[in-house]
């Protein structure tokens, strides 16, 4: 495979963590977090599930440094932070789940029609996902959020009106139609023909799809469960009606994601269970540079709103009945106290 092209990876040198469904690769000197390998391998099975799609028998990924993006094998990733070609994935980041869809799904279309392509593998990956809430909470209009002028283009896709469609198009009429459109779709179609293709998969117009999606904003009570990856976290059960969690966030612990010293810090994520709704007060005490992120697993999710919290900061918001997930990130040490506190308020 060296002799092709496309194997991006055959003249880089990397450590190797083989995993049932994805290797985990990383260039030496950097320093991935224990769970990292397990993390990005069982999510590939969490989205073929999701996706009702075969498992490819196998990819990569690969965290490479800066400096490694834009030359030699890895040229075609210039000016971006991760790539992928067939079924290796590459990225800057120490998990770049985004990336891996692109290699999971590269077996189903190797040449679908971007905007779809783009769109869920932003669907699918929690740490692009604050971008599609920053274009609800700023939008002017709902015109600002219409996917239709991004649905041929070839690059510069707006990735945020990509994966909240595709989330609508995924929650409102099932991800076995989806992956229907995303199989037959080609990559430099034309309006035209992908209005056809809508109208072939969905039996409803574009046009109509899309003015009920922008004009809908109820979440229908026949949605189908699409939840994030990281909901599969382990459950917190709360003391006296709140939920603490105290713990240092060690990138040698085992359920530890991200990498010393990386763009992404070091996570960690539990869920929890609001059976009362209500006003909420989320609180984060650790080093200066830090945040907890609260999302809802349920309901719609391209109207879900986002609660992000950073170090020394109190913020109160009202939460529905329902599970949540709470994610702890910070970017300082590899070994940080961190203390947060979700607590119904008076």
């Amino acid at each position: 495979m060296c002799a092709v092209l496309l194997c991006l990876a055959c003249k880089l040198e990397l450590e190797t963590i083989s995993g049932t469904s994805v290797d985990y690769r990383y260039s030496p000197g950097l320093v991935p977090c224990a769970g990292n390998a397990t993390y990005v391998d069982q999510f590939a099975v969490f989205a073929a599930g999701l996706l009702a799609v075969d498992r490819p028998a196998h990819v990569s990924f690969a965290w490479v440094p800066a400096e490694e993006f834009g030359v030699g094998r890895l040229r075609s990733c210039e000016g971006s932070l991760g790539c992928a070609s067939k079924n290796e994935a590459y990225s800057q980041w120490p998990i770049h789940l985004h990336e891996v869809v692109h290699a999971l799904l590269y077996s189903v279309n190797e040449a679908p029609l971007p905007f779809l392509e783009e769109g869920v593998a932003t669907a699918l990956d929690m740490s692009v996902y604050l971008t599609l809430d920053v274009l609800r909470v700023n939008s002017g209009g709902k015109d600002d959020g219409d996917p239709r002028p991004e649905l041929t283009k070839e690059a510069h896709i707006d990735y945020a009106k990509a994966g909240l469609f595709t989330l609508y198009l995924i929650q409102r009429y099932g991800p076995e139609k989806f992956m229907t459109l995303y199989r037959r779709s080609k990559r430099a179609a034309d309006l035209s023909a992908v209005r056809g293709l809508f109208l072939n998969v969905y039996d409803i117009e574009l046009d109509e799809i899309v003015e009920a999606y922008l004009q809908d904003n109820d979440c229908p009570a026949d949605i189908i469960h699409f939840p994030w990856y990281e909901c599969t976290a382990p459950r917190l059960s709360p003391q006296d009606g709140a939920w603490l969690v105290e713990r240092p966030v060690d990138c040698s612990e085992d359920d530890a994601r991200g990498g010393i010293d990386s763009d992404l810090g070091v996570a960690t994520s539990v869920t929890i269970e609001v059976t009362e709704p209500g006003g909420h007060t989320i609180e984060i005490v650790g080093p200066d540079i830090g945040m907890v992120h609260l999302a809802p697993c349920g309901g719609c999710r391209w109207l879900d709103r986002q609660v992000v919290v950073f170090t020394g900061d109190t913020e109160t918001a009202f939460l529905p009945v329902g599970e949540y997930l709470v994610t702890a990130r910070f970017f300082e040490a590899s070994e940080a106290d961190v203390r947060v506190s979700i607590t119904p308020s008076p």
